[in-house]
């Protein structure tokens, strides 16, 4: 453990300060990039979570999630990946303790037929958990110091057979900061379970190659077992580009 924090921080500053970011990163927000990883190319992108589920006036359950995805890039605008999703939670009302939820192993793939300096973005992702898919295309537009990309795409598990997702992302990015707001959702689906959703955030630049994210956000929806419920969640983590 000590050697990989010696190892972290050799890599912090044998990098000097970069005023924009020279990687794309799925984080911080939900919409994922339009950009592929160049050949050989690897990056680490970790999550963690703290979610309130409300009905009401009272909380219902607590979650403490954690998300963790490498991409690896194959070359010619196409780029795989690997993920591992875990979280834990509680019921307020009963105990303050947690419990173990689920975890999910994720396979990717991601098609980018852009370069990080076309003003205009676009390509396309696969996921799958062997239980769900996950289907998108995505699109960025650089304006400057501002950004304006999404995401639209289909997702299906056992439970849902299809669901429409999207995202709208706006960002500002200025020497080592970048900030945004984003609206998301779900809509058309099979399990009439829809929601809006809004939240912001900002990342840091500690180096060329490692960047620190923080965002929150508020969930509205509706389901057919629950009714009208709202979520709260803060997010924090980071993105580290290992070569």
């Amino acid at each position: 453990m000590r050697k990989l924090v010696v190892l972290v921080c050799i890599a912090f500053c044998a990098s000097p300060v970069f005023a924009q970011s020279p990687f794309s990163s799925d984080r911080p927000g939900q919409s994922y990039s339009a950009l592929s990883l160049d050949l050989h190319e690897m990056q680490v992108q970790q999550g963690f979570q703290w979610q309130d589920f409300r009905e009401g006036d009272f909380i219902s359950q607590r979650y403490l999630s954690s998300f963790t995805e490498f991409r690896y890039g194959l070359g010619g605008g196409l780029e795989a990946g690997a993920a591992y999703g875990f979280d834990y939670f509680n019921q307020p009302q009963l105990n303050d303790d947690f419990s173990f939820n689920s975890g999910q192993p994720w396979i990717m793939l991601r098609y980018s037929f852009s370069k990080a300096e076309d003003p205009l973005q676009w390509g396309f992702l696969g996921r799958s958990n062997f239980d769900a898919y996950d289907l998108r295309g995505m699109a960025s537009l650089a304006l400057g110091a501002w950004s304006l990309s999404g995401n639209l795409g289909i997702y299906s598990d056992r439970a849902t057979s299809f669901t429409v997702q999207w995202t709208l992302n706006l960002a500002y990015s200025q020497d080592k900061w970048s900030s945004f707001v984003e609206v998301y959702g779900l809509s058309l689906n099979s399990a009439n379970s829809d929601y809006l959703a809004f939240d912001g955030g900002f990342a840091y630049m500690l180096s060329p190659t490692f960047q620190l994210e923080l965002f929150a956000g508020n969930q509205l929806g509706v389901g057919p077992a629950v009714g009208l419920y709202n979520t709260y969640f803060i997010n924090t983590g980071f993105t580290w580009r290992i070569r």
